[in-house]
């Protein structure tokens, strides 16, 4: 057994979000497509428009993993599954950032 926090920590430093906590509407083409879709593996759901994405173009929005002082206040408030970093004692959490 974990804690909520270890757990929220675990999270945050192998880059996985969930959905409806992290991200809600948003589409897969936002989370880390590397970690999340297998260009390899043949027909899933949502093959066609991630395939588009990622060879045309790329999301406008991304989701990232940032400490809060190195984010904007508005950037700040929008932060998800927040949690105090024990290692540098600051707070991490998920944010949608613009893709640049």
């Amino acid at each position: 057994d974990i804690s909520e926090h270890e757990f929220t920590l675990y999270r945050l430093e192998h880059n996985i979000p969930l959905h409806t906590t992290d991200y809600h509407d948003e589409m897969l083409l936002n989370v880390d497509e590397h970690d999340f879709v297998c260009f390899t593996k043949g027909c899933f759901l949502g093959q066609e428009m991630v395939a588009k994405v990622h060879n045309r173009s790329k999301p406008s929005w991304v989701l990232k993993v940032k400490y809060q002082d190195e984010l904007s206040p508005q950037d700040q408030s929008k932060m998800t599954s927040t949690v105090l970093d024990p290692k540098t004692q600051r707070v991490l959490g998920f944010v949608f950032l613009p893709n640049a």
